[in-house]
């Protein structure tokens, strides 16, 4: 029976020293080969039928997720290795995108490739990023299968209690970059994810009545004692709100993992409840960066002696200022950047508080002198003096 594999592929496998040939020898040139092959019918044996099924296996485990999906309809017996080799779709991960369009048929059908009844093992990736023409994804999309994933990114229209009901689900989960349409997301949603590392979170399309409700003193009960999150970056995309409590409660639980925080294009939900004479400081040893645009609230209650970079930011509409006094207790940060004007009104007092960074190389800032009386160029003279590493400030 003719074999369906493409014209020109079969030629390399039927040379002298076949069986010194490594899996990855005979991956490179049918992968080449499979993007420009044509569907005309080829009389030539296909390599499977004379390699050993171990080895064939080993030479689809190098392929992508785009090219098991075309190679597995090249030929009947790359099809039954491919769709019964559940350990190479799981290790690949599922992509659906622009190149690999989203739908719903074909996304149950690759799952049920990767994740056969009785599978244990979780797939290692999904990802679900519409193209301009597909919905996009409900929750409902994955819920079957949401406990067998352990690392997601994609576009999802989800509600809170939505939210809720999935991440309670994925209990495997270390890897999260969800996009967002539809209710702004309670941190507290992510709270049951247990084994979460990593958490990026952006909005596209928010609903106009979207809040975020408050924690009951009930819910308080579930706050995490721990929690594995060692980079967290919440991106609201204008205004969205966020609860100041659940911030401090998920902050405070990963305090001893947490390596990235950035809070960026956010405002708070209700009045801040971080104020520095009512709050024990948060210790913070692991943390390297912090971007940050929620005003000076948190500032006073953390340390964090690792820090290198600290970005304060302001998002266009805010006009809360940060004081200098609020950052000079980082000692070992690298990189400051504002956006912000810095009224200059005592120039010595602002050079000591930058001075006691004793590791500042590069500061960036918009420093404004009061009445005119002290040039920008004396002032960053000074900090130069007083910081012997700084060696870029960007006015």
């Amino acid at each position: 029976m003719p074999s369906a594999l493409p014209s020109g592929m079969a030629t390399p496998f039927f040379q002298s020293g076949l069986a010194m040939m490594t899996p990855l020898d005979h991956h490179s040139h049918f992968a080449a080969q499979l993007s420009s092959a044509t569907k005309k019918l080829d009389t030539r044996q296909d390599f499977t039928d004379v390699l050993p099924t171990e080895i064939c296996h080993a030479i689809f485990s190098c392929l992508t997720f785009d090219d098991l999906v075309a190679s597995h309809q090249v030929s009947r017996n790359w099809n039954s290795i491919i769709t019964g080799s559940g350990d190479l779709w799981r290790e690949a991960g599922i992509h659906m995108d622009r190149r690999t369009p989203l739908n719903e048929v074909a996304l149950k059908k690759y799952v049920s490739y990767a994740l056969p009844e009785g599978t244990t093992q979780p797939l290692s990736h999904l990802q679900l990023h519409r193209n301009y023409t597909a919905e996009i994804p409900a929750p409902q999309t994955i819920f079957n299968f949401a406990h067998n994933i352990s690392s997601f990114s994609g576009h999802l229209q989800l509600t809170n209690k939505a939210a809720k009901q999935l991440f309670c689900k994925m209990t495997q989960l270390e890897h999260l970059d969800l996009v967002v349409s539809g209710d702004v997301l309670s941190l507290s949603v992510f709270w049951n994810s247990s084994k979460l590392e990593t958490l990026r979170l952006s909005y596209r399309g928010v609903a106009d009545d979207s809040s975020i409700i408050e924690v009951t003193d009930e819910e308080s009960q579930l706050v995490p004692t721990t929690s594995s999150l060692k980079y967290i970056a919440v991106d609201g995309l204008y205004d969205a709100p966020i609860s100041p409590s659940e911030l401090r409660a998920t902050v405070m639980a990963c305090s001893s993992s947490l390596e990235y925080l950035s809070i960026k294009n956010c405002v708070y939900s209700s009045a801040t409840p971080l104020s520095e004479h009512t709050l024990d400081k948060i210790k913070l040893p692991n943390l390297t960066a912090l971007i940050y645009n929620l005003g000076e609230s948190i500032l006073p209650n953390i340390m964090c002696p690792k820090l290198k970079h600290l970005d304060l930011s302001r998002f266009e509409g805010c006009e809360d200022a940060i004081p200098l006094r609020r950052i000079w207790g980082f000692p070992n940060v690298e990189t400051v950047v504002f956006n912000q004007s810095i009224q200059i009104a005592d120039v010595m007092e602002d050079v000591l508080y930058f001075g006691r960074m004793k590791s500042l190389k590069t500061l960036t800032c918009m420093p404004c002198p009061v009445n005119g009386e002290e040039p920008v160029t004396n002032w960053k003279t000074l900090l130069r003096n007083y910081s012997p590493l700084l060696n870029t400030i960007n006015v």
